[in-house]
């Protein structure tokens, strides 16, 4: 049996028990569906407040690193480097705050800004971190960045565990349900060559097609989702930017934005399927076929 044909026949499974196999769509879509809208949402809600926060500076982060062991200055260009900061040089302004020893730099990226800010490479680099002082010029865009992730990874991983394992209960009670009355089916495929395996694979392929319909269906509800929060949320979020950035021009506050995490979530609905389809495998066994027959 070609994988032609397997696809075929696990297609045929949908039109052969369409009202089931919606259903099964339609909540794990739903589920998902309202998870990615939250990540969405929230993506587009983190870009316009950056955009605000950052408005002073045309996006990009300033940053003052002052490292007081004397005896390893270099670090700090060494990681400057590295995160694709740019030395600038300090206005007279600037020169008469700051210490002698502090350096300034310019990102392009809030993101790599981050990561230079957390000093994460420590132990690579062999570095005190308490030794080390980092701090924004002229813009609060790193704490509002951490703001929004700290956030995301505080609601994202928890809700997809959950969901996954919703997921997975849904998918096998549908398939164990199919199962059970394809006994006539199975022996149908069986005595037109078909090995226990390529039977597997029919049921396992259908499954797929479930968890790939049920994507598309999440995604098409994040989408809708996001468009009517934006033009609830339009006026509210738009007075409280102004508010809390009252020097910034106006951004229209439009709520959608795409993130890893977005994909992470529609991974998650694949990710159901094996575990789904392994709470299942035991309806393939030659023994379970034979009980349902002798049911039959």
């Amino acid at each position: 049996m070609k994988l032609r044909e397997i696809c075929f026949l696990s297609r045929r499974e949908i039109t052969a028990y369409p009202t089931r196999s919606r259903a099964t769509v339609i909540v794990i879509g739903i589920l998902f569906g309202l998870l990615l809208a939250a990540l969405v949402i929230l993506q587009g809600l983190e870009n316009v407040t950056l955009k605000f926060a950052g408005s002073a500076t045309d996006g990009k982060v300033y940053l003052v690193s002052i490292y007081s062991d004397k005896n390893n200055q270099d670090l700090i260009h060494q990681r400057l480097a590295k995160y694709g900061g740019i030395v600038v040089t300090p206005t007279n302004k600037e020169i008469a705050q700051l210490p002698e020893s502090a350096i300034i730099a310019e990102f392009n990226d809030v993101i790599k800004a981050y990561n230079y800010f957390e000093k994460t490479d420590s132990l690579e680099l062999y570095y005190d971190v308490a030794k080390y002082e980092i701090y924004e010029l002229h813009s609060k865009q790193l704490a509002t960045y951490r703001w929004f992730m700290n956030l995301k990874a505080k609601f994202v991983r928890p809700a997809s565990l959950v969901l996954l394992v919703v997921a997975v209960f849904i998918l096998a009670f549908t398939m164990s349900h199919i199962l059970s009355q394809n006994t006539r089916t199975f022996v149908l495929y069986r005595s037109l060559g078909a090995s226990r395996a390529q039977l597997i694979l029919i049921y396992f392929a259908y499954m797929l097609q479930l968890a790939l319909r049920a994507i598309v269906f999440a995604g098409i509800i994040a989408v809708i989702l996001a468009g009517i929060s934006t033009v609830i949320g339009w006026r509210y979020f738009s007075t409280e930017l102004a508010i809390l950035y009252p020097l910034a021009p106006h951004y229209p506050p439009i709520l959608f934005g795409i993130n890893w995490q977005c994909l992470e979530t529609l991974l998650w609905m694949l990710i159901a399927v094996p575990p789904a389809f392994l709470l299942c495998l035991d309806q393939f066994s030659n023994q379970k076929l034979a009980l349902k027959l002798k049911g039959d």
